[in-house]
């Protein structure tokens, strides 16, 4: 890459050969006003971050060039993370990752911060391939009797199926759970922990859908997402 020293962090660089490209996969937190923001906007917030960092970006070809940047997984609106990941190709070698982390850290709109930057192999499957479940934190805002609760889980739990409207179709959310337990948390409040199915192959439990079965209103709980579980767990960042 040619050098010139007049040229700010941010400013375009001349496009690389791909055996000069690095991907680096971001592990990132999402809160307060952020969970309010779509996956298709993230992305773009994710674009005028890495520019104000004076990281450079692949972009596809084509008539609309688009960043090559790929969540692992969709959120939900509302939902706020501890553990999103992201893959992003960037021209040329990275400097010194906790410098990129800092550097990302610096331009992040409120709400988004980076925990770990990290490189994989350009080759490795897809994130969107290798998520497995997730685990979600979920404050219900709401009276409960806890036994009586207790008691709902340990017989959804045992159903062998669990129809629910999901759109415009019924689907089994029953393959979808794989844990639900009542977490200790303050006497004004009923926490849940719960692992979710997040995969192609089995499909994505949401646990909107989970606390309706249970039959507590979503819109009183505050959801967070807490894990994201790859398929290989050396995959994560």
């Amino acid at each position: 890459m040619s050098a010139n020293n007049d040229q700010s962090p941010g400013d375009p660089q001349p496009a690389l050969a791909p055996q000069d490209r690095v991907r680096c996969r971001i592990r990132f937190q999402k809160f307060d006003t952020l969970r309010y923001t779509s996956h298709l906007d993230l992305a773009s917030i994710w674009e005028r971050t890495f520019r104000r960092a004076g990281v450079q970006l692949v972009y596809s070809q084509g008539f609309n060039p688009r960043p090559k940047i790929h969540l692992a997984a969709a959120l939900p609106l509302g939902y706020a993370s501890t553990c999103e990941l992201l893959d992003a190709w960037v021209e040329g070698l990275l400097p010194d990752l906790p410098d990129v982390k800092d550097r990302l850290n610096h331009f992040a709109p409120p709400g988004l911060v980076v925990d770990a930057v990290s490189t994989v192999d350009l080759r490795s499957p897809a994130l969107q391939t290798l998520t497995h479940s997730a685990e979600y934190e979920i404050v219900v805002r709401e009276t409960v009797d806890h036994p009586a609760l207790q008691d709902r889980i340990d017989r959804l739990l045992a159903e062998s199926t669990l129809m629910v409207q999901k759109g415009k179709r019924q689907v089994d959310l029953r393959p979808l759970i794989f844990s639900i337990d009542i977490e200790p948390a303050p006497a004004d409040e009923l926490r849940i922990r719960c692992e979710l199915a997040i995969s192609q192959q089995l499909g994505t439990g949401r646990p909107d859908l989970l606390l309706s079965l249970l039959d507590l209103d979503p819109l009183s709980a505050d959801i967070t997402r807490t894990a994201l579980k790859l398929a290989d767990p050396a995959a994560a960042a």
